[in-house]
């Protein structure tokens, strides 16, 4: 057992940590968080519960106390403080609800258990609540919009001052200062720090400065040729080269997309009881690292994550085709989902409400999500821009886009439209140059079957031939004719089933024998049509295929071809010699069997739960969204299929609660048929229903209705409606008038099928399939006739098989929107989603200027909101892109508060430098890697981290950066440079997570398979995160959980971190590691080693000191082993101790 020595640890961390200046004191100041916690949870419920009576605004304050202002609860009424922070038990508010003692508040009755908890854990956690001062908020006090966005600075435009003396020194300033500044960025601080009279410290040595960039643009710590190839390069353009080559590397990507995951609250899970997978999360991880990698535009960045879906030229990947816009609306659904709420519609709206506060701290760094109850408190935001907001999230949904290949097969399904518009025209008029000739002799062919069959004979050959001379007929064909009526006999839907019951009268019929067989069929035809007009009496329509055009056809790929078929349109086959397959009769939506055998590439995920029971990622269709009556649904299908009723948007489908949601049938006879879905549970609520094939069997979609019953056949008369409107009494009043009429049938489907029309469509369709599939009835010689078809058809079948073969089939998927159809949102009175105020329209933040979504758009508005946003006069987009960016580089930002740059956030300290900034940022198209580059060549980021004593009294926070500040590295970047000099850096680029570590202490539901101790040595970046199972060593180093927006970071200094570089096996395993890398340098020697050592941890030689330090170290560690003086400086285990004091040391986890 190894005996281990605290003593030699401790000076070796004491001498190395003994270069850095303490760090920055936390502040016990309530967070950001703890304050919109109370805004949007603590504020409404007090005002809701206890404002009648205890509030500025109640009729009648009772026992003196007041609710509404910290300051009054703190004093308390007539029996005492009402409030205890850290103290529930000890605040009578507490004990009031809990209905403990002599209070018991509110008298009408005790509240629910979870407001109980709720306002308990609150007091527990200090009672967060910001300075409303004496008077508290006034609920009933004016919202005056203009006044709060005139009155604060975030609102206003964007202001630079471009003349020679906008950055001047004042008069007398030293010519050393003058001669400092090397940018417009420096002078914006100089002028700050001068007129303070504070003067910036000297440079950091260059050194400093190297590993300084290094981490903060790429993560990792430089290597020694990185140090060696710098400190060599003595040009004025050395520092433009490292920032040039740190910029250009894929770890730059990998870097700072951590800190826009920050933002996004990205997880690879759910979280809730079970902690379900959220499917390929990490494909907007590495599309964020990409898009980094590859500077693309902030603003186009930002319109992809809003409306990436809806870009008429998505931004393609260079290499695979991919669609990368749309895997940027990922990030709409990175939140936690539960996976059965017993109340749908307010798990919708906590999920909305999450994503609306995420959106508005992302990109605004506005708390918007605070207007969600109320006007908000402080800010220019209405309750109405929450609503406006949430209804672009109400029209939209989610999807497992297959991204790989939609732009791809999308192309393919518009030319496949366009060469079956031709393919339709091509065979029809080849099919009516076939039966042109046979139609015009079809009544006598007609009459002289029907004397065959009145004869008794039909099967006779002899009677065939007699019958066919009479009329100078052709014998075989008229055979074809006699069998096919033989048969129509017994189908009343046969277009010849008239004419076949005419044929069995004997001898030569009167006008009142052929009325005695036609009237009984004719009262038949005219019941069948009544039955289909009266089908759907009282039943409400919701949904008719057919009649969803452009933009209002929402699928999810392209199986269900571009827009609704129509009567007439045809399926062609493969085989020339029956290239038509099938003639629809009606419009609707059809599956396409050119998108057959769509797959998933390895690896990627389906979505799970009961929606994992079939393949929907590209073969999916979509009903507009409404809201249900009764809920007893009706589906009119031909063929099998499965749909999915997203009631309140919930899809995360586990157990029983929802499974009503989901239904699926089988094929049937493949005629349409209703399929019931009872929804009556969610009576009241907004839906939509998604539709899929179930294999890849042909399915078509009619109609969706509501109905307490089910509804009957609205096609019922289609079959006969054309016979019905020729074989009339006064038209087929002989047997010699109903056979032309007869024949007229078909020659006017015929002459529809060149020009058709919406008139009497389903009842031409109809006998087009019947022409189309009894051809050798019309014509002398089948085979013949069917070759010059086929010869007609042969270019077409061709095209249309080269264009399916180009299909994808096999992709990736991702999480993005599917855009729905247009719906508003209505205002929430105080923010319960049961009771609903007016509808309020979509539309930007009013005090941006918001304009509502044309109500032309049928869908959401997202892309209208994405162009306002950053095409606007919208001054927060730019401000607050640049201030994150400056916050990551100098440790704090010019405005403090990244993420609230509203009244309760702090002002920016350098107003000028921040507009122009941001001036200069859209200026440069909106490249990020630009303005970094900018900002790190600055002789601002260039100085020291050691200022001087008088700074440090005049400025002790820094605000006016006199020097550069110490900064703690991330826990990523701690993890990442462990495994670089470990040596066990993976540094494969992209690609699936490694699953994240989990120690037996980490237990509960949905605990996944632990992935290795090292993250198979690749970087945090690529480690899974789980929402219920995190990494320890992450957390404790502050990485933040992802429920919501965090910019900035908590900045702790706790044991746990002490424990974790002590203890974590993994910590442990890369100090052994690192020991053999070392020893494995055969050329050095034991001084050699530990300045490879110090070279590789803090990019630095080691002192004279620090070298001897560590060589004593390694002879007592030997001696602790039982070890010769000599053998300690060649054994793995005193240098693997040496190494875990190097990781423990405070200059390995800072940059100065």
């Amino acid at each position: 057992m190894m005996k281990w020595s605290l003593l030699p640890l401790v000076v070796l961390v004491l001498v190395v940590s003994d270069r850095l200046p303490a760090a920055d004191d936390t502040t016990k100041k309530p967070t950001e968080a703890q304050l919109e916690h109370f805004e949007k949870v603590i504020r409404p419920l007090l005002a809701r519960r206890c404002f009648s009576c205890h509030s500025k605004s109640a009729k009648k304050l009772k026992a003196g106390l007041r609710l509404d202002t910290r300051k009054r609860a703190l004093t308390g009424g007539d029996t005492g403080p009402a409030l205890v922070p850290g103290n529930p038990d000890k605040s009578l508010l507490v004990q009031a609800i809990r209905y403990q003692g002599d209070y018991k508040m509110p008298p009408s009755g005790k509240l629910p258990p979870e407001e109980i908890r709720t306002l308990t854990e609150w007091i527990r956690g200090g009672a967060a609540w910001p300075d409303d001062g004496e008077g508290g908020v006034d609920p009933a006090a004016p919202f005056d919009l203009a006044a709060r966005r005139k009155a604060h600075w975030a609102w206003q435009p964007i202001q630079v001052d471009n003349t020679p003396g906008a950055r001047a020194l004042p008069k007398g300033t030293p010519e050393k200062l003058v001669s400092w500044a090397r940018s417009p960025v420096d002078e914006y601080v100089l002028k700050q720090l001068v007129t303070r009279k504070l003067a910036p410290v000297a440079d950091a040595d260059r050194t400093t400065w190297l590993r300084r960039v290094t981490y903060d643009l790429s993560g990792m710590p430089p290597t020694a040729a990185e140090v060696d190839a710098f400190l060599g390069d003595r040009t004025d353009k050395a520092h433009e080269r490292v920032v040039d080559r740190l910029l250009s590397s894929t770890r730059f990507g990998e870097h700072w997309a951590r800190h826009w995951l920050d933002l996004v609250r990205f997880a690879e899970s759910r979280g809730h009881e079970s902690d379900y997978v959220a499917p390929n999360a990490w494909e907007y991880r590495d599309y964020v690292i990409r898009s980094l990698n590859d500077d693309v535009a902030y603003d186009l960045f930002l319109v992809e994550h809003v409306a990436g879906d809806l870009l008429p030229r998505p931004r393609r990947h260079p290499v695979t085709g991919a669609n990368e816009s749309v895997l940027g609306t990922g990030f709409w659904h990175m939140g936690d989902w539960c996976h059965s709420p017993v109340d749908v519609r307010q798990d919708e709206a906590d999920r909305h409400d999450n994503m609306i506060d995420v959106f508005s701290k992302t990109f605004l760094a506005l708390t918007v999500g605070c207007a969600r109850c109320h006007d908000h408190k402080f800010d220019a935001i209405s309750q109405k821009d929450y609503y406006a907001l949430s209804g672009f999230l109400k029209s939209s949904g989610f999807r497992l886009v297959r991204y790989e290949t939609v732009d791809h097969n999308r192309d393919v399904a518009k030319r496949l439209a366009e060469s079956r518009q031709g393919a339709r025209r091509t065979l029809y008029a080849a099919i009516a140059g076939e039966v042109g000739p046979g139609l015009k002799d079809l009544p006598a062919y007609l009459l002289s079957a029907r004397d065959a069959i009145a004869s008794g004979k039909p099967e006779d050959g002899a009677v065939r031939v007699a019958a066919a001379n009479a009329r100078k007929l052709g014998v075989e064909r008229l055979g074809r004719v006699i069998s096919h009526l033989l048969a129509a006999e017994k189908s009343p839907d046969d277009l010849l089933h008239a004419w076949a019951r005419l044929c069995r009268l004997p001898g030569q019929p009167s006008e009142d024998d052929v009325s005695a067989v036609l009237d009984p069929l004719r009262k038949n035809w005219a019941n069948r049509q009544a039955a289909g007009r009266r089908a759907l009496a009282g039943a409400r329509m919701l949904v008719d295929f057919s009649r969803l055009e452009g933009r209002r056809w929402r699928q999810d790929g392209s199986s269900f071809r571009t827009g609704p078929v129509e009567p007439g349109d045809l399926v062609t086959t493969a085989d020339p010699a029956r290239p038509v397959g099938q003639v629809f009769t009606r419009g609707g939506a059809a599956w396409d069997h050119a998108f057959s055998g769509l797959a998933v590439a390895k690896g990627s995920e389906n979505e799970n739960g009961k929606l994992s029971a079939w393949m929907r990622a590209g073969r999916t269709i979509r009903t507009p969204t409404f809201e249900l009556k009764t809920g007893r649904l009706w589906y009119l299908v031909s063929g099998p299929g499965h749909a999915f009723a997203s009631v309140n948007s919930h899809r995360l489908l586990h157990g029983p609660l929802h499974g009503q949601t989901v239904t699926n049938w089988d094929a049937g006879n493949n005629r349409p048929r209703w399929i019931r879905q009872d929804l009556s549970r969610f009576a009241g609520h907004r839906v939509h229903v998604e539709f899929s094939s179930r294999g890849d069997k042909p399915l078509q979609l009619f109609l969706v209705v509501e109905s307490d019953k089910a509804p009957g056949d609205p096609f019922a008369g289609d079959a006969v409606a054309a016979v019905a409107t020729r074989l009339d009494a006064k038209q087929a009043g002989t047997l010699e008038t109903a056979a032309k009429a007869t024949a007229t049938v078909l020659e006017t489907a015929l002459a529809w099928s060149r020009n058709t029309t919406p008139n009497d469509a389903p009842a031409q369709a109809v006998v087009l399939g019947w022409l189309v599939g009894h051809v050798p009835l019309l014509v002398a010689d089948p085979q013949a006739s069917a070759a010059r078809v086929a010869r007609a058809a042969g270019p077409i079948l061709a095209q249309e098989k080269r264009l399916a073969g180009t299909v994808k089939k096999m992709s990736r998927l991702a999480m993005a929107m599917w855009d729905g159809s247009a719906v508003n949102q209505n205002l929430f009175v105080r923010g319960n989603p049961h009771q609903r105020g007016k509808e309020v329209p979509r539309r930007m933040l009013e005090a941006l200027g918001g304009q509502s979504v044309k109500a032309t758009d049928p869908g959401s508005g997202r892309l209208s909101l994405a162009v306002e946003l950053v095409r606007g006069r919208n001054p927060l987009v730019a401000r607050v892109m640049v201030n994150r960016i400056w916050h990551h580089l100098f440790g704090r930002g010019l405005v403090p508060t990244v993420d609230n740059f509203g009244i309760q956030g702090q002002p920016p300290s350098h107003p000028e430098l921040l507009d122009w900034l941001a001036d200069r940022f859209s200026r440069d198209r909106w490249s990020i890697k630009t303005m970094i580059r900018r900002l790190v060549l600055s002789r601002t980021y260039r100085m020291s981290s050691r200022p001087s004593p008088e700074a440090i009294a005049a400025d002790p926070t820094n605000i006016w950066l006199h020097s550069m500040r110490v900064r703690r590295l991330q826990g990523e970047a701690i993890r990442d440079a462990m495994l670089s000099v470990s040596g066990r850096l993976d540094r494969t680029y992209l690609g699936k997570s490694v699953p994240v570590y989990l120690s037996p202490h980490m237990i509960g539901r949905g605990r996944p398979k632990s992935g290795p101790m090292d993250g198979n040595g690749r970087r945090t970046i690529y480690i899974g995160v789980r929402r219920n199972f995190l990494s320890s060593m992450m957390l404790a180093f502050d990485t933040p959980q992802p429920f919501s927006t965090v910019g900035r970071r908590t900045r702790s200094n706790v044991p746990a971190q002490a424990l974790i570089l002590m203890n974590d096996p993994f910590v442990v395993n890369q100090a052994g590691l690192w020991a053999k890398r070392l020893l494995a340098e055969k050329k050095l020697d034991t001084g050699g080693r530990i300045e490879s050592m110090y070279r590789q941890a803090f990019g630095r030689r080691p002192s004279e000191e620090e070298r001897a330090a560590a060589g004593g170290f390694l002879v007592e560690q030997g001696r602790r082993y039982g070890l010769p003086d000599q053998q300690g400086p060649t054994d793995v285990r005193p240098w693997s101790d040496l190494c875990h004091v190097m990781f423990n040391a405070k200059e390995f986890i800072f940059i100065n």
